[in-house]
Order: C-alpha cells, then sequence, then structure tokens
C-alpha cells in the first residue's frame, strides 16, 4: 500500500500556484495516490533579491523532510549560514536540475551549488538539462517524479 506524502510545489518570480498545478496530473504512478499537493501563490511584491525560496526553506527547516528539489535555482547565501542548519536538515536530500542554456541564472550558477552543499554537509545530485533555458521541461518533471518515487519507497 503507498503511503502518504505531502508536496509542497513553490513557484518562481512572475509565476502562481495555480498555473503551476497541472504538474501532478503529470505524477501517475500509484506511489502518488494518497500525496496531497500544495500550489501556494505569494502576494505581488517588489523585491531586491530573487530569494532561493526551495533552498532555504529546506536547509533552514529543523527537521528532516522527504527532500528538496531546486529548478534553475542558486545558492543566495555563503558558508555563514552553516551554523544556522541543524543536523537533522543536513539530512534532506537534495536534486538540483538546471538548464544548459538558462540566461536567467546562469548554468555556473547553479553548478556551484552541488560542491557548496556538499562543503557544509549536505547531499546533493546535480542534473544538467543540454537545450533547456530558464524553465521546466517534462524529461526533469519525469526524472523528479522517479527521485520522489525512491525516497517514498526508502521511507516506507
Amino acid at each position: 500500500m503507498a503511503g502518504r506524502s505531502f508536496i509542497l510545489w513553490l513557484h518562481g518570480l512572475g509565476d502562481s500556484g495555480p498555473a503551476n498545478e497541472p504538474i501532478k496530473n503529470l505524477f501517475t504512478s500509484h506511489e502518488f495516490r494518497n500525496t496531497k499537493w500544495s500550489f501556494p501563490s505569494a502576494p505581488h511584491a517588489p523585491v531586491t533579491c530573487n530569494c532561493a525560496l526551495t533552498l532555504a526553506s529546506v536547509l533552514l527547516y529543523p527537521k528532516t523532510l522527504g527532500g528538496g528539489a531546486v529548478f534553475s535555482g542558486w545558492v543566495p547565501f555563503n558558508s555563514s549560514i552553516t551554523e544556522q542548519i541543524t543536523p537533522e536538515a543536513k539530512q534532506t536530500p537534495i536534486l538540483w536540475s538546471h538548464g544548459l542554456v538558462d540566461k536567467t541564472v546562469l548554468f555556473e550558477a547553479g553548478q556551484a551549488a552541488p560542491p557548496f552543499l556538499q562543503k557544509i554537509g549536505v547531499g546533493c545530485e546535480f542534473k544538467a538539462y543540454p537545450g533547456l533555458a530558464h524553465s521546466i521541461n517534462n524529461e526533469e518533471l519525469r526524472y523528479l517524479e522517479s527521485w520522489i518515487k525512491a525516497r517514498l519507497q526508502s521511507s516506507s
């Protein structure tokens, strides 16, 4: 029997929760039968920094989560944040996906994340997608589905 799981889908600037909701229809495996999804929308507000919300949320949450997936992201902080990361939070695995032709967040910025995370003791798998700009494609989502499935199976 599939266990219960929760997926919180955080979107980038200029997007909304409802616009991302159809993504859940791509996760058709039986492991996702009892998954509760949440697609929140943030109010429109000017920002001075494109906050890397998923990464900050995962690292600063005091407990171990099932995983965190970052698409076309970057690391907005330096190693001084390590004092705020609990040993439990460091156990949360990270999947980092980045398009090779991303002109919004350069590939090199994304590529710098895994060494930074590994240095502070956080496991990170990095996947590069040739031809992909600053967006998400079906190949990334299919891989994300299998990555989440593997974590659900190992936790049950």
